[in-house]
């Protein structure tokens, strides 16, 4: 009995090395989100921007990673799907979809590492380009960054 006691005792003891500095990685500091657009936006030719302005708290950290959430659903108009998309925050290409030739609806996250996002007011685009065959809606955009403080 003494032995299992030692052992269990020891294995807790090398857990708690290992999973102490993880849970307290993040103490301190908190996350937060942002809706950009909850509606939807369709693209069918290319030009077509669906560009969206959102303005993140002071204390967001920018120099880390933030990860961009939406929904992309891309349909055939009998011609076939044929489209490229550039989705950009404030100018900066964070995802680049090429020959796009599904008809399935899927959720897009992109990790966007520290650089696009700025203090105060910032620009999401996605933008269409290529051959204009089909049509593509995105919509619950959505991105998560992380703050320096608890709100």
């Amino acid at each position: 009995m003494k032995s299992t006691q030692t052992t269990l005792t020891t294995i807790l003891a090398l857990l708690s090395l290992v999973v102490g500095p993880v849970a307290s990685a993040g103490t301190g500091n908190a996350a937060g989100y942002f809706v950009i657009r909850d509606g939807n936006c369709t693209l069918s030719t290319a030009g077509d921007i669906c560009a969206n302005n959102f303005t993140l708290p002071t204390h967001t950290i920018l120099s880390d990673t933030s990860i961009i959430s939406f929904y992309l659903n891309c349909a055939d108009d009998g011609s076939g799907i044929k489209f490229d998309l550039d989705v950009l925050i404030n100018g900066t290409s964070v995802r680049t979809f090429s020959n796009i030739n599904t008809g399935v609806g899927r959720v897009v996250q992109e990790a966007v590492g520290g650089g696009p996002l700025v203090s105060g007011s910032n620009l999401l685009q996605i933008v269409a380009s290529g051959d204009d065959d089909g049509n593509c809606t995105t919509s619950d955009v959505v991105l998560t960054y992380r703050l320096s403080t608890v709100p």
